[in-house]
């Protein structure tokens, strides 16, 4: 005989005309604009600190780095972090056999003992004993050649990060590539190398030879230098990473004769001031002339050593063998004075600080002094270490000074006339120093990008995301306003805060139309700009949930057995009109087919004849858990449309309370920007009467390879329908009746026939394939039944 199935429902035809409508709860919106509401989420270089109430981008991070450059006696310098006084590198500037020193057979070292640190902190240092001059790099301003083309810097570091400089952390000659070029000043050998590339010859005679005694930047980062064996003045320019060597180029020669230059400084008109080794000789030198304009100042009554400009256009130049020293106008070229002073004794280094006080370190007494413009000692600041010889003042005001007759750089502060920092440079032998030793770079770190991230709860499960809407500077990029700057928004669902949807880019003010339903609403704004442009802001952000949506809901039972021509049943929506079918059950299917003119009978403005517009779908199934029903409970299936949805389920598996949700958003047309929605939910019910239709299903129903019914067994059927019939009979507050469900579970569970795919069984029984669950099927049903009924409660 032709089956066919009908669905059996509990007030069938009216199950939906008679639908419960349920106004859910109010979810309310959330709206972020203060300084306190930004910091609910998490901000990732982004802030609210600077410009109150608003979130844009970090400010860039920018910040003032200073070291000090210490010439050490064993033929290396040392770069010394200012702020903290720890060793950073140490580099080699002299090749390690030179030619022994000429009047005392002495192994030479290079004696680097002048310095100049240019603009962006890189530094020059004169080797008095080898007739060169050699550029360092700073590498924290990438300020290094990539010899080895390996594309990594190969430099002194302090490996250990304990503040020293060792042996082992030192690079040698020639393999250092923040030890930029080497100038060669020896006679007729004059060139400028890659450091270890230069074969030789190099001068060791201090005395008559070439010796590089004064050394001075200008304004563009180029540096003259003195010679004081060949009385003249090289003027080396083009040394700029990655230059090579041959860019860089000694431009222009300004001989001194007879002066022999022992130190130098350039003054605010670009004029040379030179000291020389004989007895009070002083000059000015002008490079802009054709030929340079050489001025000699009469002779000071005391040897001329150290030299220093203060912003008052004075030159100070201390007297090292006498107690003295001299002021010099250099605007007329005039000395205004030269005086004998309580303090000076075996002054060397000078240098002054912005408040034009003069700093002189002594090396016969082991101490500094402190003076006011006019000569006046202000400080004395003693124990500052053995032969002090070279002074230099750091970016920050802080004066630092170098001992020749100990490994031993200190820090002075201005504010206390004390030492702050007392550093030893370990095997350095000492530090012949002068002055300008101290430099800094300024630089900043640009902050290009940042994200915030806040995840909203809705407080609802299944809560229907409506829009996010903000406002932003640059707002309307295509403006052409804050060209550059870009601000983005996403957003994804989560009902558990593990598992989120899939990301959607959401449109300001727009309904969010790829968002499924869930509690919580993480909303990302990525702000980001171009280099230079400036930051995005964020002004406010709203995030709009769907609220008060209208609930329908309804039962319904499993198709079982009926007539050949039992009629497809359908079902009315909510206008109380069948129309086009929506909900059909037709044999032993659940079809769910709206979509275009069928969403008339699922939305409310359709009752109200409101013109509207479907924007969102979503049909939530959630199958509950029953012991037996692994490969069938305990999940949740979520189905995401846009305008529309289709779908079926072959009902006779579906176990009770099986629960589906469709919620339908849709906008008004005289109200565009509020969203509606509309909630049906249907769930899956079971009685004894559904649960007998069933069992004569499984009985009538082939299945597998074989086509054996699912229940196959004639005794096992016929047990079955009586124990059903006995249950109708019972009052579920006996005893009995509690008995006999245990008994059909029983027996249920002990003629369960497990079958893999594909296989052929002939034991009787249940049968139960991943495919046609029907053991479970019905342990689930009887155990639901008994719940309903209270049973087990008696």
């Amino acid at each position: 005989m032709a089956m066919t199935f009908k669905a059996n429902y509990i007030s069938l035809g009216l199950a939906l005309l008679l639908a419960m409508a349920v106004s859910g709860s109010s979810i309310a919106q959330r709206t972020y604009t203060t300084s306190a509401d930004f910091l609910t989420g998490t901000l990732q270089g982004v802030e609210c600190a600077s410009i109150p109430d608003q979130l844009q981008l970090v400010p860039d991070d920018c910040r003032t780095q200073s070291f000090l450059w210490a010439p050490n006696e064993n033929g290396t310098i040392s770069k010394v972090c200012a702020t903290t006084g720890k060793e950073l590198g140490r580099y080699r500037v002299v090749p390690p056999e030179l030619p022994e020193l000429p009047y005392s057979g002495e192994q030479n070292f290079g004696w680097p003992s002048r310095t100049t640190v240019c603009s962006d902190g890189s530094c020059w240092v004169a080797n008095r004993t080898a007739g060169t001059v050699v550029k360092i790099g700073l590498v924290e301003a990438g300020q290094w050649i990539d010899r080895n083309n390996d594309g990594i810097v190969q430099t002194s570091t302090d490996i250990n990060g304990d503040g020293d400089i060792s042996d082992d952390e030192i690079l040698p000659w020639g393999e250092d590539e923040c030890v930029l070029y080497e100038v060669v000043l020896v006679a007729r050998n004059e060139g400028v190398y890659y450091p270890g590339t230069y074969a030789g010859p190099y001068d060791p005679d201090d005395g008559r030879g070439t010796s590089p005694c004064a050394l001075a930047k200008d304004e563009n980062d180029d540096i003259w230098v003195g010679s004081k064996g060949r009385n003249r003045f090289f003027h080396i320019t083009g040394a700029q990473p990655p230059a090579l060597p041959s860019m860089v180029t000694i431009d222009q020669q300004v001989n001194v004769a007879p002066h022999r230059p022992f130190g130098a400084a350039i003054d605010r008109f670009g004029a040379i001031w030179s000291v020389g080794r004989d007895e009070g000789d002083v000059v000015r030198i002008d490079p802009t002339t054709d030929p340079a304009t050489i001025d000699r100042l009469p002779p000071l009554p005391h040897m001329a050593y150290g030299l220093a400009l203060d912003k008052l256009d004075h030159l100070f130049v201390t007297g090292y063998t006498t107690s003295m020293m001299s002021r010099i106008d250099i605007v007329n070229k005039t000395v205004d004075w030269s005086k004998s002073l309580p303090g000076l004794v075996g002054s060397r280094g000078v240098a002054c600080t912005d408040d034009n006080d003069v700093w002189v370190a002594n090396s016969g007494i082991d101490n500094i002094t402190r003076y006011d413009n006019s000569g006046v000692l202000k400080a004395t600041i003693d124990e500052t270490g053995a032969e002090p010889s070279g002074v230099s003042v750091d970016v920050d005001g802080n004066v630092w000074v170098c001992n020749r007759m100990d490994e031993h750089v200190i820090r002075i502060n201005p504010e206390t006339n004390a030492f702050d920092i007392n550093k030893k440079l370990l095997l350095s032998v000492g530090h012949y120093a002068y002055s300008d030793m101290n430099g800094s770079i300024h630089g900043c770190v640009a902050n290009n990008e940042g994200v915030w991230t806040v995840v909203y709860d809705g407080k609802e499960n299944d809560t229907i995301w409506d829009k996010v809407s903000w406002n932003d500077q640059p707002g309307n990029p295509d403006s052409g306003e804050y060209e550059g700057a870009t601000l983005a928004v996403s957003v994804q669902s989560s009902s558990d805060l593990v598992s989120f949807s899939d990301v959607e880019i959401a449109v300001n003010g727009a309904p969010l139309a790829a968002t499924p339903m869930g509690r919580y609403l993480k909303v990302t704004v990525n702000f980001e700009r171009t280099p230079g442009a400036p930051s995005p802001v964020l002004y406010d952000l709203t995030i709009t949930p769907i609220s008060e949506p209208q609930v329908k809901k309804f039962k319904l039972l499993q198709a079982y057995p009926g007539g050949a021509c039992e009629p497809i049943r359908k079902f009315a929506g909510v206008n109380g009109f069948t129309g086009p079918d929506v909900i059909t059950a037709v044999p032993g299917v659940l079809s769910f087919d709206p979509g275009g003119s069928n969403w008339s009978n699922f939305v409310t403005a359709a009752q109200q004849n409101k013109p509207y517009t479907v924007t969102n779908t979503s049909l939530r199934k959630v199958v509950p858990e029953y012991v037996c029903t692994t490969p069938i409970g305990g999940k949740s299936v979520l189905q995401q449309g846009y305008r529309g949805i289709r779908t079926w389920w072959p009902l006779m598996y579906e176990l009770p309370g099986t629960n589906w949700t469709l919620t339908i958003s849709y906008k008004l047309d005289d109200a565009p920007y509020t969203t509606e929605q509309d909630i049906w939910t249907w769930e899956v019910d079971a009685t004894l009467d559904s649960l007998e239709g069933i069992i004569r299903l499984f009985h009538q129903l082939p299945a597998g390879s074989c086509q054996v019914p699912l229940i196959s067994s004639e005794t096992l059927y016929n047990r079955l329908l009586d124990d059903i019939d006995r249950l109708r009979s019972m009052d579920p507050s006996d005893p009995a009746m509690a008995e006999l469900f245990n008994e059909f579970i029983l027996l249920v569970e002990n003629n369960c026939v497990t079958v893999g795919c594909g296989e052929c069984v002939a034991e009787l029984g249940i049968r139960n394939t991943l495919e046609n669950p029907a053991c479970c099927k019905i342990l689930a049903d009887a155990d639901y039944i008994a719940d309903a009924l209270g049973v087990f409660k008696w």
